[in-house]
């Protein structure tokens, strides 16, 4: 069994991975089971993250 560092690190570079060969958005769940979503779009889920406001930026 791995433990967690080795469990991050695998995921890390699996998102990389997705992210260098163009995946656009990547909806990730983890709990139990880890379940990624990818889709190569440029438009938004109503779930994903492009759907939540960005954080307002002092000037």
């Amino acid at each position: 069994m791995k433990n967690e560092n080795e469990q991050a690190e695998e995921l890390a570079a699996m998102l990389d991975e997705l992210f260098a060969s163009g995946t656009q958005h990547v909806n990730l769940q983890t709990g139990e089971q880890t379940v990624i979503h990818t889709v190569n779009s440029t438009e938004c889920s109503p779930k994903g993250a492009c759907a939540i406001p960005n954080a307002e930026m002092d000037e």
